[in-house]
């Protein structure tokens, strides 16, 4: 593989990671006045069940080479699609005005339903993995 390759695919599907993500932040701000940030918990929550989808398969099957679906597709669109470190300072920020309560519900309901998004979408590629 030309050593320009991965970044070029990390590139490319970042670009379209970065767009899709500011898409949904689009979406959920049209005519939501509340304080919780739906838009980056969703976000990240259909990203962990992406990379759960993405990640079984590039590993279990062989259609393209996986190194270019972690490059392109978890690495690059994923990768620019999920909102990590957006979360982190949405969470310094309910702490910071005293919404501990948002806060603490805004950590756990993340954490908890993309550990369980992750689960689903890796039985997904798994599904996915045995129709192709």
């Amino acid at each position: 593989m030309n050593k320009l390759i991965p970044y070029l695919l990390v590139g490319l599907g970042g670009f379209f990671g970065a767009i899709s993500r500011f898409l949904i932040a689009q979406f959920f701000s049209r005519g939501n006045s509340s304080y919780f940030p739906f838009h980056t918990f969703f976000t990240n929550i259909i990203g962990c069940f992406l990379i759960g989808i993405l990640s079984y398969i590039a590993v279990h099957v062989k259609v393209v080479d996986p190194d270019y679906v972690r490059y392109i597709l978890s690495i690059g669109f994923v990768g620019a699609f999920t909102t990590f470190s957006t979360f982190e300072l949405e969470i310094y920020t309910l702490f910071s005005d005293n919404a501990y309560i948002l806060a603490l519900l805004y950590i756990l309901l993340s954490i908890f339903l993309g550990f369980i998004s992750v689960k689903f979408g890796i039985s997904f590629g798994k599904t996915i993995a045995n129709i192709i």
